[in-house]
């Protein structure tokens, strides 16, 4: 599979822009991009401390690469 991928990579590495667009992407500033780029980062930070303090230790996860 890797060897199919890097085929069709080389071969649509030629295209420069996706055929189904028909008008030109509007010019977005340096500064609109760091906002976005703010808003993303901080939602992961919110999901991740949701995600690690949404429960206590569960039991035995200290276990689990033990052989017994």
């Amino acid at each position: 599979m890797y060897v199919v991928n890097f085929i069709v990579v080389l071969i649509l590495i030629g295209k420069h822009s996706p055929a189904f667009l028909m008008h030109p992407l509007p010019d977005i500033n340096g500064k609109k991009w760091f906002q976005y780029l703010v808003v993303i980062v901080s939602v992961v930070i919110i999901l991740a401390l949701i995600s690690i303090n949404i429960h206590g230790e569960m039991a035995g996860a200290h276990n689990r690469f033990s052989l017994y």
